[in-house]
């Protein structure tokens, strides 16, 4: 009925061919493949459930603009949480800091065991959350970059996250820990600096 009425649906950008048996389908794949223009794109292995129907009608300029917005809001996000994280990052190194900054050497007068939850179990507890909520996020943005299947969707998910779990968790946590420490014991020298690094990199890695 609905090859015969075929003009009662709207014309889109995409095609969905679905076969009783699963050995048609690389057969007929290959004979679209002969004859199809080089501007089709043939994929295979795409359930029902997978597709994202509301995408289907986007056409190919549309998902660069949108694929490029959604590139310039995730690398926003991972740069805009660059300061949050590395605050994080040199809690951990309290110590250290209360010799950079003065007015925190009031925190020495606190109980060892407050001294010891500021500087071990909150960067931790703050770090977690972030690294848990980022995920939503990134889904979100994948959602608006126009493409046709969840499975495509997490793809992109798993890259931004990658990303972000990177500059964030790994450069910006070491590189905060450790400058904390590096700051109050610089040297008078541009010699002793490259000791002084090897000597205080090392202590920002437990904290990661």
């Amino acid at each position: 009925r609905s090859q015969q009425h075929s003009d009662e649906f709207p014309e889109v950008n995409s095609a969905f061919i679905r076969f009783n048996k699963d050995l048609s389908t690389p057969s007929i794949a290959l004979a679209i493949k002969a004859q199809a223009p080089p501007s089709w794109t043939l994929k295979q292995g795409t359930t029902a459930a997978d597709i994202i129907w509301s995408n289907v009608s986007i056409s190919w300029w549309q998902q660069i603009i949108q694929t490029a917005f959604v590139y310039s809001l995730a690398a926003a996000l991972t740069i805009g949480f660059t300061l949050p994280v590395a605050i994080t990052g040199s809690l951990s190194q309290i110590g250290y800091l209360t010799y950079v900054v003065p007015w925190l050497r009031q925190l020495e007068s606190l109980p060892s065991w407050a001294l010891a939850t500021i500087q071990g179990v909150l960067p931790l507890a703050i770090l977690s959350f972030i690294t848990a909520m980022v995920p939503s996020v990134l889904r979100l943005l994948a959602n608006m970059q126009g493409l046709h299947s969840r499975q495509r969707v997490e793809n992109y998910v798993q890259v931004y996250y990658f990303s972000f779990l990177f500059v964030q968790v790994f450069l910006t946590v070491l590189l905060s820990a450790s400058v904390t420490t590096i700051i109050g014991q610089l040297p008078d020298t541009v010699e002793a600096i490259p000791t002084l690094l090897a000597q205080n990199l090392p202590k920002a890695l437990p904290d990661l």
